[in-house]
Protein backbone atom coordinates (compact mmCIF):
# COMPACT_ATOMS: atom_id res chain seq x y z
CA UNK A 1 0.00 0.00 0.00
CA UNK A 2 2.66 2.52 0.98
CA UNK A 3 4.41 1.70 -2.64
CA UNK A 4 1.18 2.82 -4.30
CA UNK A 5 1.19 5.84 -2.98
CA UNK A 6 4.61 6.66 -3.56
CA UNK A 7 4.18 5.63 -6.43
CA UNK A 8 0.85 8.12 -7.16
CA UNK A 9 2.65 10.61 -5.50
CA UNK A 10 5.79 10.57 -7.78
CA UNK A 11 3.18 10.28 -10.46
CA UNK A 12 1.62 13.09 -10.10
CA UNK A 13 4.31 15.25 -8.87
CA UNK A 14 6.23 14.52 -12.24
CA UNK A 15 2.35 14.75 -14.31
CA UNK A 16 2.13 18.45 -13.07
CA UNK A 17 5.89 19.90 -13.83
CA UNK A 18 4.99 21.72 -16.33
CA UNK A 19 2.11 23.54 -14.94
CA UNK A 20 1.72 26.85 -13.16
CA UNK A 21 0.10 27.25 -9.89
CA UNK A 22 -1.04 30.80 -8.66
CA UNK A 23 -2.50 31.07 -4.69
CA UNK A 24 -4.57 33.89 -4.09
CA UNK A 25 -5.39 34.79 -0.67
CA UNK A 26 -9.19 35.12 0.12
CA UNK A 27 -8.60 36.71 3.24
CA UNK A 28 -7.01 39.91 1.97
CA UNK A 29 -10.49 41.50 2.44
CA UNK A 30 -11.63 44.37 0.13
CA UNK A 31 -8.93 47.12 -1.43
CA UNK A 32 -10.30 50.53 -1.74
CA UNK A 33 -8.88 53.27 -3.94
CA UNK A 34 -10.37 56.49 -3.54
CA UNK A 35 -9.47 59.52 -5.60
CA UNK A 36 -8.25 62.63 -4.54
CA UNK A 37 -12.14 64.00 -4.71
CA UNK A 38 -13.05 61.35 -2.38
CA UNK A 39 -14.57 59.55 -5.16
CA UNK A 40 -13.77 55.31 -3.91
CA UNK A 41 -13.99 52.61 -6.12
CA UNK A 42 -13.95 49.19 -4.14
CA UNK A 43 -13.43 45.61 -4.83
CA UNK A 44 -15.69 45.27 -1.62
CA UNK A 45 -18.54 46.97 -0.33
CA UNK A 46 -19.57 50.01 1.77
CA UNK A 47 -20.83 50.62 5.32
CA UNK A 48 -23.02 53.37 4.28
CA UNK A 49 -26.52 53.26 2.76
CA UNK A 50 -26.61 53.15 -1.35
CA UNK A 51 -28.88 52.32 -3.84
CA UNK A 52 -27.59 50.36 -7.21
CA UNK A 53 -27.80 52.42 -10.62
CA UNK A 54 -25.69 50.86 -12.91
CA UNK A 55 -23.66 47.73 -13.78
CA UNK A 56 -19.96 48.90 -15.54
CA UNK A 57 -18.22 46.96 -17.90
CA UNK A 58 -14.47 48.98 -19.18
CA UNK A 59 -12.00 46.94 -20.37
CA UNK A 60 -9.57 46.66 -23.18
CA UNK A 61 -6.30 47.23 -20.82
CA UNK A 62 -3.12 45.80 -21.42
CA UNK A 63 0.09 45.93 -19.59
CA UNK A 64 1.96 46.82 -15.96
CA UNK A 65 -0.85 49.44 -15.60
CA UNK A 66 -3.43 48.12 -16.61
CA UNK A 67 -5.51 47.58 -13.40
CA UNK A 68 -4.84 51.88 -12.79
CA UNK A 69 -6.17 52.53 -16.04
CA UNK A 70 -9.26 50.17 -15.27
CA UNK A 71 -10.09 51.85 -11.98
CA UNK A 72 -9.87 55.29 -14.18
CA UNK A 73 -12.48 54.44 -16.78
CA UNK A 74 -14.62 53.38 -13.89
CA UNK A 75 -14.29 56.78 -11.97
CA UNK A 76 -14.94 57.92 -15.47
CA UNK A 77 -18.21 55.96 -16.60
CA UNK A 78 -19.78 56.16 -13.03
CA UNK A 79 -19.25 59.83 -12.79
CA UNK A 80 -21.48 59.58 -16.64
CA UNK A 81 -23.94 58.24 -14.63
CA UNK A 82 -23.92 60.67 -11.57
CA UNK A 83 -22.99 57.60 -9.50
CA UNK A 84 -20.53 58.31 -5.86
CA UNK A 85 -18.75 55.20 -5.95
CA UNK A 86 -18.46 52.09 -7.70
CA UNK A 87 -18.60 48.62 -5.59
CA UNK A 88 -18.24 45.11 -6.08
CA UNK A 89 -15.03 45.41 -8.66
CA UNK A 90 -14.09 42.63 -10.23
CA UNK A 91 -11.02 42.39 -12.46
CA UNK A 92 -11.13 39.33 -15.45
CA UNK A 93 -8.58 38.77 -18.12
CA UNK A 94 -9.36 37.96 -21.60
CA UNK A 95 -7.37 36.49 -24.02
CA UNK A 96 -4.33 34.46 -24.60
CA UNK A 97 -1.17 35.84 -22.74
CA UNK A 98 0.80 33.52 -24.09
CA UNK A 99 0.42 34.81 -27.43
CA UNK A 100 0.63 38.47 -26.04
CA UNK A 101 -3.05 39.47 -26.52
CA UNK A 102 -4.05 39.11 -22.89
CA UNK A 103 -6.21 42.34 -21.90
CA UNK A 104 -7.83 43.00 -18.48
CA UNK A 105 -11.62 44.08 -18.24
CA UNK A 106 -13.44 45.15 -14.92
CA UNK A 107 -16.63 45.07 -13.50
CA UNK A 108 -18.48 47.29 -11.26
CA UNK A 109 -22.13 48.31 -9.71
CA UNK A 110 -21.80 52.14 -9.75
CA UNK A 111 -23.84 53.25 -6.59
CA UNK A 112 -25.53 56.57 -5.41
CA UNK A 113 -25.69 57.30 -1.41
CA UNK A 114 -28.76 57.70 -0.08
Amino acid sequence: MTRLLLFLAFGFLVGCGGRTVEVVRVDAGPETVPADDGFRVTTGDLDRAYEEIAILRVGGRSGRSAAEHLIHDLRDAARRVEADAVVRVDFEPYGNGESGSLEWYATGTAVRFR
